[in-house]
């Protein structure tokens, strides 16, 4: 596959052979453990979900193969979807998640008669790669296309992880396109193939939910990271 084409050194058989390679998805978290809880009380692996199958039918589109990692949504550990990634020879590995705020910034209110938590102050997309990644100059190549595809789309990126707080102070390789650096996140630390994960917005914010939860902004998203994994499988090493 992709990562085993370098040895035939042409365009034109890392072209023809893209067609073929595989992109594993994987959605972050479980039903058990959701994940981060949204403004309106949905579970972050639900939304998580949505948009993996969004990716999945985005790629599927575009004549790539693909697949999800733990379709029928089991407890699976971080190291075991990497291990699923492998095993089924993936070229590229991209995990699904959606943002959330530390508590310091969440406030309460009250919908459908129940008190939830939100934070409209943050909003937009990041993207993260692993600079220990074996093959991290691949995985940053696709970061940068995914942001530009989402840029041209008119989804902006945020800086909310690079900022001076507890738990956040992420390296922000990329402002514009808003890459950062995760050495430390274990799907990206034990994944053996090029990989990058996406938070595709906040759900903790009340007005970016209702966008996020919608049809249109899914298929849009998808259909960015659809493009840019296409461009990264049909750039030769």
């Amino acid at each position: 596959m992709f990562h085993r084409l370098k040895a035939f050194g042409t365009a034109a058989l890392l072209y023809s052979a893209a067609l073929n390679a595989a992109v594993a998805i994987d959605i972050g978290h479980t039903p058990k453990h959701y994940g981060a809880l949204s403004a309106h009380g949905l579970h972050e692996y639900d939304h998580n979900r949505r948009m993996a199958e969004a990716v999945l039918e985005a790629l599927q589109n575009e004549g790539i193969e693909a697949f999800i990692i733990n379709p029928e949504g089991e407890e699976i550990s971080l190291t075991s979807r990497t291990k699923v990634a492998k095993a089924k020879e993936a070229d590229l590995f991209i995990s699904i998640h959606h943002d959330s705020v530390k508590e310091r910034f969440l406030s309460t209110w009250a919908h459908e008669n129940k008190t939830l938590r939100y934070c409209d102050e943050y909003s937009g997309y990041a993207l993260f790669v692993s600079q220990t990644n074996p093959d991290n100059k691949v995985s940053y190549a696709l970061a940068e296309r995914i942001g530009h595809h989402l840029r041209c789309g008119h989804h902006h990126p945020t800086h909310y992880h690079a900022m001076d707080i507890d738990g956040e102070r992420r390296k922000l390789l990329d402002p514009a396109l808003g890459i950062y650096a995760f050495d430390e996140l274990a799907v990206l630390r034990t994944v053996e193939m090029p990989a990058v994960l996406i938070e595709c917005g906040f759900i903790v914010s009340r007005y970016d939910e209702r966008e996020i939860a919608s049809e249109k902004y899914q298929q849009d998203f998808a259909k960015s990271i659809a493009t840019a994994v296409k461009e990264t499988l049909h750039t030769p090493r």
